[in-house]
């Protein structure tokens, strides 16, 4: 999977076009309500949304989450640290899909595949990795 700024880089629809061989995504940097909107359409339309938040809370994600919920693609938040990625496994309802995270510190990646797997095992949970109750297109 390619993902990439439209501002930098061109359309995912329109690469996919140039390159049928490869899956192409969204970035899309949360900052304002615009952004926001560019969010939300990306994760009603894109295959593959990739979502970074200023905002630690995540409170805009469950927004793109509610937007998206009937749609086909995927949602993945970065995360800035193992903290912020704990909000997005535990504390939303239904999470998004998946997590990207950069470990900073030695201990981090362990640290997050533990939270994911405590996020699993809880009942009634969805998000980050869980099972939002939406189609995939992909495997």
């Amino acid at each position: 999977m390619v993902v990439v700024d439209p501002a930098k880089h061109g359309e995912p629809a329109e690469l996919a076009l140039l390159h049928p061989q490869l899956e192409f995504g969204r970035y899309v940097e949360i900052i304002d309500a615009e952004t926001l909107e560019e969010a939300c359409r990306s994760g009603r339309t894109e295959k593959w949304s990739l979502l970074d938040f200023r905002d630690p809370t995540k409170i805009p994600l469950e927004i793109v989450i509610a937007a998206a919920a009937r749609a086909e693609g995927s949602l993945i938040t970065v995360a800035k640290d193992v903290e912020e990625a704990e909000i997005i496994f535990g504390v939303l309802e239904l999470g998004s899909d998946g997590v990207l995270m950069a470990p900073a510190r030695v201990g981090d990646a362990t640290a997050l595949q533990a939270l994911r797997r405590q996020h699993r095992a809880r009942p009634g949970t969805g998000g980050a990795g869980g099972h939002r109750h939406r189609p995939r297109r992909h495997g």
